[in-house]
């Protein structure tokens, strides 16, 4: 079976497709780029034409997804959550900066720009808060964490 990506126009025109080699589960834009991510662990940055121009394996599964600026240096990070429960903090060569043990998947990743925290859900019960310069908290709901509402 063919997997591909298609960019199509807001007047239904198809304007590129790629090839894709995994089941493609999260998808986000990143300035003039398409941010990719797939059930088989492979993260890529896709040009606004259509190109592959940076790609990383993961040895697990890719569930959540985020970009945000954690470590306020003016330029966004790549947090990326994946099945084995772990979430990584990457900048913007795919180059790991940090790595955060979880329990069960990471289900969920949201960031609250006012206090400049990641928040991290696990379909295993825990709830971390990360912060930057602070240590990670941990926080167990003994269920599993689907939505996260920062306000």
């Amino acid at each position: 079976m063919d997997r591909k990506i298609t960019l199509i126009s807001l007047d239904g025109e198809k304007l590129w497709d790629i090839d894709f080699p995994g089941w493609v589960n999260k998808i986000l834009s990143v300035d003039d780029n398409i941010l990719v991510a797939d059930k088989s662990g492979v993260l890529a940055l896709v040009s606004k034409d259509g190109y592959l121009t940076r790609v990383k394996k993961f040895d697990s599964s890719i569930y959540s997804l985020c970009v945000f600026d954690v470590n306020e240096d003016g330029r966004n990070e790549i947090i990326v959550g994946t099945e084995d429960g772990d979430t990584y903090i990457l900048d913007d060569e795919f180059k790991r900066k940090v790595k955060i043990k979880g329990r069960g998947t990471t289900s969920v990743i949201t960031a609250d720009e006012e206090s400049k925290s990641l928040f991290i859900g696990h379909f295993g019960g825990l709830l971390q808060k990360f912060q930057w310069r602070d240590k990670i908290k941990d926080f167990d709901f003994g269920e599993s964490v689907y939505v996260l509402y920062v306000k």
